[in-house]
């Protein structure tokens, strides 16, 4: 599988590709001034733009959030469902990825085989342990503790249906290969 991309080297390759390098027209696009973007394209991860931000550069360039997020996923917002989109929304330290978005990635494994369960999976396991995180930061916060939980429970047991069905597609692989 590949290694992911850094949202400094998407935001780079943004602002190169569709604004001819300029940080000032990105800037302005996105509602913010030319130092902080040039602190995203150079932090190194070090400084991360707020989730606000986040859906802006998504909403006014029609990529993806996982995409941005760095992951092996289609380029374009189109090409997927938005997590921006829906009611139903799961949040995670990085942002949100709606039970709608999820769906749409399992049918997608139908059509698209099984190679593509590895970028779904390490969605699901970054979800599982920074939701972990969030838990172990809210414990004084009941509500917000229970409603993590549930999402850490979620994602495990998404993970495991995953492997269940990745499982099964190495055995009909197999029994094709006999």
């Amino acid at each position: 599988m590949a290694e992911k991309i850094s949202l400094a080297a998407r935001i780079d390759e943004l602002i190169r590709d569709r604004e001819g390098g300029r940080n000032v027209d990105f800037a302005e696009r996105i509602g913010v001034s030319q130092t902080i973007v040039g602190k995203w394209r150079n932090s190194d991860g070090n400084i991360y733009p707020k989730e606000e931000n986040l859906k802006k550069i998504c909403e006014a360039y029609g990529v993806s959030r996982m995409w941005l997020d760095g992951y092996d996923a289609p380029v374009s917002a189109t090409d997927t469902i938005s997590p921006y989109g829906s009611t139903t929304e799961l949040v995670s330290v990085t942002g949100t990825i709606s039970a709608t978005e999820l769906f749409g990635m399992m049918k997608r494994i139908e059509t698209d085989g099984l190679e593509k369960m590895a970028v779904i999976k390490e969605v699901l396991r970054d979800s599982a342990e920074k939701t972990a995180a969030i838990k172990t930061m809210a414990d004084s916060n009941a509500v917000l503790a229970d409603t993590n939980s549930k999402i850490g429970a979620w994602a495990a047991k998404q993970l495991n249906m995953f492997d269940e069905l990745e499982s099964q597609g190495t055995e009909r692989r197999s029994a094709r290969e006999a």
